[in-house]
């Protein structure tokens, strides 16, 4: 039976992690990384287990070294177990399983846009869960579809019918950047979406996601849900199908919207579930699951707790970063400094050279005043108020937050990127943050002192374009 979906209007509250009175971690879980050598061997490490009251082990990949992830007994207090863990001298580090969530405002989309592209109403959303079958985990596992061959492309290119209310393209100069973009180097690129998962049957998205077989069953996937671990990322919630439509929703197909990058390769990995919440256990599993599979950019719009804290969700983008590969990630919905704020949000404020921080700016090129900034920690204002794109079930709606931000810069590093694939990381990152338009008054906001610019970004790449 299907899962009944209601919808709710809520507050306007934005906030990228757990508000306070909620939960901020799995109960019961613990991520511990086991030091190397030949003194912490499995009857060892099994002791350690029956001394914490271990009910479930799960190992990560062996590219993270000697991760696990934790269950413990019913009964067994999480604090008391991570401070046993910590002062153990076979672990090197342990720390909680945080939860993690897209921001709150993005959680919500306003009406069906095939009929009313924006609402006149901006405080006003609908967030969708499904009220049965459903938990922090997301929607029951035998709900999913499954995935639809390939479409096919219409032989001769038709305008998408809603491209004239995709305001936040025009901004970015996205026409001009694609007048002159070489057949050639189209799908050359992939961009994972780390979110909630994709409509994968999705009418304006099936072309672009990324497909491969399985070498067991011979069937195709998109991804992978680490949720249900298994190889249907769809989404039940309606985030990851957004952030994927203004990445890369098929351009020139004569139906819906298209992406900054319309010609890229789209990688769905879900690890939040249908009410937005996901673990960072799955967030770490999710990224190295990217970089393995060679995905160069990854689009993030969530976050959560804890620098310190956190530090094998750092530990992963480290990871990405040694392979060449860009983390590009909402700055949060909190109206907050991420420089300073006791409450910023990770993994937006992680000072790392890999990774760019969006912030969220509207249609008269301001700030969007509930969109999270720093000087230091933010690096580029993208449009993020009441973004048309791609939902599930074939539809359509706008939205606003820095999730909506955060997939235009992911689009338009994978465009600089499928043009120079020879390029680092950090030769795509320098091109995005010195081609923007300089706004006054950005610059105490987000480092580059801008809003991104993908035709500037193009021709500072070294390729031609036609001015619109």
């Amino acid at each position: 039976m299907k899962s009944k979906v209601v919808a709710l209007v809520v507050s306007l509250a934005a906030c990228s992690a757990l508000n306070s009175s909620a939960q901020s971690y799995q109960p019961g879980e613990l991520i511990v990384r086991f030091k190397e050598g030949p003194s912490v061997s499995s009857a060892s490490v099994k002791s350690l287990y029956q001394s914490l009251g271990v009910r479930d082990v799960q190992t990560f990949s062996p590219l993270m070294g000697r991760l696990q992830t934790i269950k413990l007994n019913p009964g067994v207090d999480t604090i008391s177990a991570l401070q046993a863990a910590q002062r153990d001298p076979r672990v090197e580090r342990a720390q909680l399983n945080y939860i993690l969530t897209i921001p709150e405002k993005s959680s919500k989309f306003v009406k069906t846009a095939k009929k009313h592209p924006y609402s006149k109403q901006l405080n006003l959303f609908a967030f969708y869960e499904t009220e049965e079958d459903n938990d922090q985990n997301g929607g029951h596992k035998d709900d999913r579809p499954k995935l639809e061959r390939r479409p096919d492309l219409p032989s001769e290119e038709q305008p998408d019918e809603m491209a004239k209310h995709l305001w936040g393209l025009k901004t970015i100069q996205a026409r001009a950047a694609w007048d002159n973009y070489p057949s050639e180097f189209k799908y050359n690129m992939t961009v994972a979406v780390i979110d909630t998962g994709i409509d994968y049957n999705h009418e304006d998205l099936g072309y672009n996601l990324w497909r491969k077989k399985s070498k067991t069953t011979g069937k195709e996937f998109v991804g992978y849900d680490f949720i249900h671990d298994d190889e249907l990322p769809y989404d039940d919630q309606g985030h990851g199908t957004h952030t994927a439509g203004t990445i890369g929703a098929v351009g020139y197909n004569g139906i819906g919207v298209l992406g900054v990058a319309p010609a890229v390769n789209v990688m769905s990995l879900k690890f939040l579930g249908g009410k937005g919440g996901g673990t960072t256990a799955d967030a770490v599993r999710a990224i190295d699951y990217a970089v393995t599979h060679g995905a160069k950019v990854l689009s993030n719009s969530w976050g959560g707790p804890g620098e310190d804290d956190n530090a094998e969700l750092k530990e992963a983008i480290i990871r990405a970063e040694k392979k060449n590969v860009l983390f590009i990630v909402a700055a949060g919905n909190e109206e907050t400094n991420n420089d300073t704020s006791e409450e910023r949000s990770y993994p937006a404020s992680f000072k790392l050279p890999n990774l760019i921080s969006v912030a969220a700016s509207d249609i008269e090129d301001k700030k969007a005043y509930f969109s999270n900034f720093g000087p230091e920690t933010t690096h580029i204002f993208a449009p993020g108020v009441n973004i048309l794109s791609s939902v599930p079930g074939s539809d359509y709606k706008a939205a606003s937050g820095t999730s909506m931000a955060c997939p235009h810069v992911a689009g338009a590093a994978a465009m600089i990127w499928s043009l120079k694939p020879k390029w680092s990381y950090k030769q795509v990152r320098d091109i995005l943050l010195k081609s923007v338009d300089k706004v006054d008054g950005f610059e105490k906001f987000v480092s580059s002192g801008g809003r991104l610019n993908l035709a500037k970004a193009v021709k500072e790449a070294g390729r031609s374009f036609n001015k619109p």
